[in-house]
């Protein structure tokens, strides 16, 4: 037979993949890791949510045959095995967080950083850092301006009270949503991560606080935050006095009678122990609190159910 006849259009060449496992037991080694894994594509919940659930149960132990498994020729076994390796790698996040907390004393700062990675694989806070020291230090350049003590103590929460805000959703008519839908608004991921916040100059009063607290470091300027039922505000010192202020309000003071007045609206006593400043450990619980009733509210309750050993460490 001629070459001629023997030609072969390059067009029916197909490349060859590195690893394309046609069958899950190429998977692993381990015959009940394998009959699990070849269930993990079934399209009956009944199949495979209980093979999903053992699956996640099983750890780190795993990653390495699910990532095998992304490149099996089942879309849907190779998305539910991305599905597992981002649990897997998101727990083990969460492990390094929870270590952190566990001392005796942390820094907040560090803390909200490895928070904010809970949710992003190779999460980078240098930028974010770098934001705040850019923050402190355009702040810095206007002490020297500044007359007298209570100008010196509020020039800070001015200059973020610009910068920072917290905004009520309302529909297209300028009105404002329902109790419910609001809470839905106002309670997104991106106005509880403070790295989100810092990019979109709006947060929850709890995060904007966080800001104005990792700022006032910077700064070397006493501040403290204070949260009553359903708000946060912020202290700095004037000499002898303490101003109370709303860091959703422009950083405007509020009076001790207007926290009174709205108290008692919702039928709550007032006293000497609503003005206690909130401990770096009640500002991360009430930050995973509030992230877990964002997940909740996006009926993601698995999620929130992997925060509640975090919540519990901060709680002691």
């Amino acid at each position: 037979m001629g070459a001629s006849n023997m030609a072969i259009s390059t067009d029916q060449i197909l490349p060859v993949s590195r690893f394309t496992p046609s069958v899950t037991g190429h998977l692993t080694s381990d015959s009940t890791l394998a009959s699990l894994l070849s269930l993990l594509d079934d399209p009956t919940p009944a199949v495979w949510e209980p093979v999903f659930r053992e699956l996640r149960s099983r750890g780190k132990s795993i990653v390495g045959p699910l990532r095998a498994a992304t490149r099996h020729e089942s879309p849907l076994l190779r998305s539910r095995a991305r599905a597992l390796i981002e649990t897997a790698e998101r727990k083990k996040r969460l492990r390094r967080l929870v270590a952190y907390i566990a001392r005796p004393k942390f820094r907040l700062e560090t803390a909200v950083w490895l928070f904010s990675g809970l949710e992003m694989s190779g999460f980078d806070s240098r930028p974010f850092s770098r934001e705040l020291d850019d923050l402190a230090e355009i702040a810095r350049a206007s002490y020297s301006d500044a007359k007298g003590p209570l100008n010196r103590a509020l020039l800070l929460p001015k200059f973020l009270g610009k910068r920072f805000t917290f905004v009520m959703p309302t529909d297209k008519n300028g009105i404002q949503l329902p109790e419910v839908q609001s809470d839905y608004e106002t309670h997104h991921p991106g106005q509880i991560f403070i790295h989100q916040v810092l990019a979109n100059r709006r947060g929850l009063p709890l995060s904007l606080a966080i800001v104005w607290k990792l700022v006032a470091n910077r700064l070397a300027r006493p501040m403290d935050v204070v949260g009553i039922p359903g708000h946060v505000l912020i202290r700095v010192p004037s000499g002898q006095r303490r101003i109370l202020l709303d860091p959703c309000n422009d950083g405007l003071p509020v009076s001790r009678r207007e926290v009174r007045e709205y108290l008692e609206d919702y039928g709550i006593p007032f006293g000497p122990s609503v003005f206690e400043p909130m401990s770096d450990r009640a500002i991360m619980r009430k930050l995973v609190s509030n992230y877990m009733k964002s997940l909740g509210m996006r009926q993601l309750f698995g999620r929130a159910e992997e925060l509640l050993l975090l919540h519990a460490i901060l709680d002691e």
